[in-house]
């Protein structure tokens, strides 16, 4: 692929996040991520102290931006029908692409396998949370025998 103009600096995580969600987890080779920034490998290791802190870094960006936002934004309506279709609407605004190359990473990866766990441990949790009024109406529907 052809590298972007030189810049000063780049946002790295938001670049890698945007190659891997594009061509997923290869591309988030240090060389080749500064390469397609048009930037040298230095770069790279001037803000990030090792690949690892690097993958922690994205990874943590990857669960705030396609979890933790997700889950803020339903939490601004109160609970039931209106909560539940907050979480719906933002639930699909995130990026899929992203979240399917993450979880392909963690095919290969145990610290992206841990953080796709505690992902879906999170996300579980708070979609029980936000369907447990309705639930809770079920329930006593039905032991009313309605």
């Amino acid at each position: 692929m052809a590298a972007m103009p030189r810049k000063a600096s780049i946002d790295w995580i938001d670049f890698a996040l945007e190659a891997l969600a594009r061509d997923g987890p290869g591309a988030l080779v240090p060389e080749s991520l500064a390469a397609r920034a048009g930037l040298s490998r230095g770069a790279f290791y001037h803000r990030f102290a090792s690949v690892e802190a690097f993958q922690a870094e994205l990874l943590e960006a990857w669960r705030q931006r396609c979890t933790e936002a997700v889950i803020e934004a339903s939490r601004a309506s109160p609970p039931g029908p209106e909560r539940q279709a907050l979480l719906s609407r933002a639930a699909s605004a995130i990026n899929h692409n992203l979240d399917r190359a993450v979880r392909a990473w963690a095919l290969s990866d145990p610290r992206a396998r841990a953080a796709v766990s505690a992902v879906d441990q999170t996300r579980i949790a708070w979609i029980r949370e936000a369907l447990a009024p309705e639930q809770a109406h079920r329930d006593r529907l039905a032991e009313a025998g309605v």
